[in-house]
């Protein structure tokens, strides 16, 4: 993605939120779960300066402090991260700071102290023109969430903002900029499917297996409490949890897993005909049929049949020995 293409309106409403809170001399937690684009905000604030500018105006400094950093480096040498009392004192000579302490709920571990109360000191020095935004993952606000972080936790939890998904909008601009030659009617999918959530929209434009479509939705599915509604998960979830099954006009009282289902449709397409194994194994597995044994093969048709056991309408999978199986409803 061009930074040189990052169009105005993008995050225009949270960023209307943080400014809002920052001009107050105010910190900020920023709420951005994984793939949000938390740090494609970041970014914005402390790469692209005329966008900055359209919120902040020319009276503010953006300071990055990656916090995977923090967790690689020994005690004695964290006062040597961040910018020394002479640097941030050059800087809010003119300008008022803001430093964006990226990851910060990775960071809650007790060796961190010292450095934590350091910088809460910085802060009192230079307050109000020294302000924080906390990107974080999952909300810090109890009261146990924040101890590692002394007194600087009261700074954490003044103001929470959550990044929502991408407007609609948004998502045309992102999606355009991934894959050019996307349809409008495409597009238009992605975005009902993605719920404007922009990791999911990446997923889906990049037209990945559908084993790499379920591991992102399987991530996705630990922060479901606090994640917006994204259709193409809660299918995902739904599916996955049910404990009945539907292919065609079948209904199952089992769920099938997925090879049991691709299988399934092989054998309703050619129903009442017998379809032969070596069909059924170049059409499910392809390439890799060749490592598919004759017993694992055996093994999935059992299973079958026994998860057909009592579908409406009723049907019955028949092996024709010699030659392969034939499904009869």
């Amino acid at each position: 993605m061009s930074f040189a293409n990052l169009p105005k309106f993008l995050f225009r409403s949270v960023l209307t939120q943080i400014a809002s809170a920052v001009k107050k001399g105010e910190s900020v937690q920023l709420v951005a779960t994984p793939g949000a684009g938390g740090t494609l905000l970041a970014k914005i604030l402390t790469q692209k300066p005329e966008l900055a500018k359209q919120y902040f105006g020319d009276d503010y400094a953006f300071y990055l402090l990656d916090a995977g950093s923090l967790l690689e480096r020994s005690a004695g040498a964290l006062q040597n991260l961040f910018l020394s009392n002479s640097q941030v004192e050059t800087i809010c000579h003119t300008k008022k700071l803001v430093v964006i302490v990226d990851q910060l709920d990775g960071l809650n571990d007790p060796v961190l102290k010292p450095f934590f109360e350091n910088l809460y000191s910085l802060y009192r020095s230079f307050e109000p023109k020294l302000t924080f935004i906390f990107r974080v993952t999952t909300p810090l606000t109890a009261v146990d969430q924040l101890t590692n972080f002394n007194q600087l936790g009261r700074l954490v939890s003044q103001n929470v903002i959550k990044l929502p998904p991408f407007t609609r909008d948004e998502a045309m601009w992102f999606m355009g900029e991934k894959k050019k030659r996307l349809s409008p009617a495409q597009k238009e999918k992605i975005y009902a499917l993605s719920g404007g959530y922009p990791r999911t929209i990446k997923r889906l434009v990049e037209s990945p297996s559908v084993e790499a479509l379920a591991l992102h939705l399987e991530e996705l599915s630990a922060y479901r409490s606090i994640l917006p509604t994204i259709p193409v998960l809660e299918a995902y979830l739904a599916r996955k949890f049910r404990k009945t099954d539907q292919v065609g006009d079948l209904n199952l009282p089992q769920r099938l897993t997925r090879n049991e289902e691709k299988v399934l449709k092989i054998l309703l397409t050619k129903k009442g005909e017998v379809v032969s194994r070596s069909e059924v194994i170049e059409k499910v597995w392809g390439e890799d049929g060749v490592n598919i044994s004759d017993h694992a093969y055996d093994q999935l048709v059992h299973r079958l049949k026994n998860k057909l056991s009592g579908s409406t309408p009723k049907v019955i999978l028949e092996t024709v020995r010699g030659r392969g199986h034939c499904l009869v409803i």
